[in-house]
């Protein structure tokens, strides 16, 4: 047409890296960063707009709840479009406090793009407390909306692997687990693809007390006064943690002195507090699961005991509740 249209500014400095790119001196990662944003500036205009930039995020396996909260972080500007200068800010910007990788090897590895681990930036850049199990709230707050399909045991699966492979992006779990159909086996393999650094350790929703024939058995409100505070599985904020700290609200209590059926016993690996399964008869949902505190262990018989192999009175005793014989 003979019309000369003049460049935004911003795509004249991406014309500036193109032509500084034969450099020698040339920063390899910075020619990865402008090539995983050309990949998504689909109509080349050196700005990545709303729609861009959700198709950017889908390719790592995050759902367009996340959409506002990684906009915070990258768009500086307030403008609703991203500009190559935030994209490199935010691309080579440790991933999260826990690692020096870059949020470019974290999303977008070398070794291969199906390796690629994401990782969350909330509102706050934020991130969970590696010792807190996470409840279903917390990974709402963190991922947004859940997969769907998402299981009855999927908090299970969850803590389980943040437990196995500390450092371990949530929203990377939660993404393997979708991929992965939310089995636990399959999940771990994922994640150990990735190099990810894994621990062997128990989280606290799977450390079960007590020899088969161990369970159930008859206890004893220790106290005298305090009745012990009786919780039904469940909710948005189910955890051991939270039973414990009282963050939860009781559904009924087991009065000073009663005596009370455990079915089941599991121990939390943060401070050793173990928690009871219990036959609840004041159970307006006989099919729910209902859980009281015991307290810590006490008067153990041996120290070196492993959890599976106590079965007496004295190894299954706890600071709330007494073994009854």
């Amino acid at each position: 047409s003979g019309i000369v249209k003049p460049l935004k500014p911003i795509n004249m400095r991406k014309v500036v890296i193109h032509e500084e790119s034969d450099d020698e001196d040339d920063d390899p990662e910075l020619d990865r960063v402008l090539q995983v944003f050309q990949q998504y500036d689909s109509n080349g205009d050196g700005i990545l707009d709303r729609q861009e930039f959700e198709k950017c995020l889908k390719s790592l396996g995050l759902t367009a709840s996340c959409m506002s909260s990684f906009l915070e972080s990258v768009d500086k500007s307030g403008d609703m479009e991203i500009q190559y200068e935030e994209f490199v800010n935010w691309a080579m910007a440790p991933a999260s406090k826990r690692t020096k990788k870059s949020r470019l090897d974290v999303f977008w590895p070398e070794r291969s793009a199906t390796d690629a681990i994401v990782d969350i930036v909330d509102q706050d850049d934020e991130e969970p407390d590696e010792e807190k199990e996470l409840t279903l709230e917390d990974v709402e707050k963190i991922c947004g909306e859940l997969p769907e399909g998402w299981p009855p045991h999927g908090m299970t699966v969850l803590n389980n692997m943040r437990a196995r492979f500390p450092g371990y992006p949530v929203e990377g779990i939660v993404w393997r687990m979708r991929r992965n159909d939310f089995i636990g086996g399959k999940v771990i393999a994922a994640i150990r693809k990735t190099g990810a650094k894994e621990v062997e350790v128990v989280p606290p929703s799977a450390v079960k007390v007590g020899k088969p024939g161990a369970f159930p058995h008859k206890y004893r409100v220790r106290s005298m006064v305090k009745p012990l505070k009786v919780y039904k599985q469940g909710g948005r904020n189910w955890s051991f943690q939270n039973m414990r700290d009282e963050k939860l609200t009781p559904i009924g209590e087991i009065a000073p002195s009663d005596h009370f059926e455990v079915r089941e016993v599991k121990r939390g690996n943060e401070y050793g507090f173990c928690f009871g399964r219990i036959k609840y008869d004041g159970a307006d949902d006989p099919a729910a699961t209902y859980w009281v505190v015991l307290g810590l262990e006490v008067n153990r018989s041996h120290w070196t005991r492993s959890d599976a192999s106590r079965s007496t009175s004295i190894d299954l005793n706890y600071s709330d509740a007494a073994r009854l014989d």
